[in-house]
């Protein structure tokens, strides 16, 4: 093990590398602190939304396509394709103001449409973070609809 001695040697020679490392992780620390305002929306676990959804009324929005939002969907969600998010902002402007809990199946396209909300002027904008597929991991229900 290296004595203090080699350590501040080694410190003092190579205080570039040393400096650009300490750079680096305050960029990345930084970064992660202010991830939500960067992306326009916070990212929240299915724990949350739940909280989100009993406590403040948030609205699941749910962007997989109708067939799959048919086979199980998360209860009160509207379905809003994320390839149709223009149309999805007029039929939301109603709750505009209101926190909505936007999900895919995974996670992945949904950040689409959170984020396109967001820039819309959404207020409350959550993502479900790990989507349907976290929500079921979670244990949690699922609403289906019945085509009668």
């Amino acid at each position: 093990m290296p004595d203090m001695n080699e350590l501040m040697t080694f410190l003092s020679s190579h205080w570039g590398i040393v400096t650009g490392v300490v750079l680096i992780f305050a960029l990345i620390w930084w970064m992660n602190r202010k991830r939500d305002a960067l992306l326009g929306y916070r990212e929240i676990g299915p724990a949350e939304a739940v909280a989100m959804i009993n406590r403040e009324g948030a609205i699941p929005v749910d962007t997989r396509e109708p067939s799959q939002f048919i086979a199980g969907h998360i209860k009160d969600a509207r379905n809003h394709p994320v390839n149709r998010m223009i149309e999805a902002e007029e039929a939301l402007m109603d709750v505009r103001t209101e926190p909505l809990i936007i999900y895919c199946e995974r996670g992945i396209e949904s950040a689409r449409a959170a984020s396109y909300l967001s820039k819309q002027g959404f207020s409350r904008v959550c993502k479900l973070r790990g989507g349907l597929t976290a929500w079921q991991s979670a244990k949690l229900p699922i609403s289906h609809l019945s085509i009668d």
